[in-house]
């Protein structure tokens, strides 16, 4: 994981377009069976109690990120989707970027992607939404990595900038 990070962020810094969106298992997360914890750790994250309700159902789910991690997210408003992972080991709670057309994610990897391509469709350059930079939220997905104690930013990919981009199925 760390050659792919480092190789993603060396492009980011050198100014290369990524042509192609990251892969899931490019980003593998060791499956861990360490004993499970019942409750969140309120006190691990400021925001952790106001979301104490939604990170108990997530731990109820069990683990659904990064190999030993429950995935909690709920609504903050039109268009906005907040999450958090709660480590199953620790009860530690972090919070993941906001999103605002959701999120993709697989139990094996440390891949997040906010507002997956599924979720945005296949709009073409000449669309109108492609047109208006205002309306750009709703055509980018974006790519973090899970680094063992936060999310890193690796790439945004713009639907309407990359219409022949191939995109991993869920």
């Amino acid at each position: 994981m760390l050659k792919h990070l480092l190789m993603l962020l060396f492009g980011l810094w050198a100014g290369v377009v990524v042509a192609e969106a990251p892969a899931f298992d490019q980003f593998p997360a060791e499956l861990d069976t360490a004993p499970r914890v019942d409750a969140p750790d309120l006190a691990s994250h400021a925001d952790a109690p106001t979301f104490a309700a939604c990170l108990n159902l997530a731990l109820a789910e069990g683990d659904r990120f990064g190999g030993r991690f429950a995935f909690a997210e709920w609504g903050c408003g039109s268009s906005c989707q907040m999450a958090a992972i709660i480590d199953r080991a620790t009860g530690a709670v972090h919070f993941a970027p906001v999103a605002s057309l959701g999120y993709a994610y697989r139990v094996d990897s440390n891949l997040l992607i906010l507002n997956p391509p599924e979720n945005i469709g296949e709009p073409m350059p000449s669309d109108p939404i492609c047109q208006d930079e205002s309306a750009r939220w709703a055509t980018t997905s974006h790519y973090y990595a899970w680094d063992g104690s936060a999310f890193v930013h690796l790439t945004d990919v713009d639907a309407c900038d990359c219409p022949t981009c191939s995109f991993e199925p869920l």
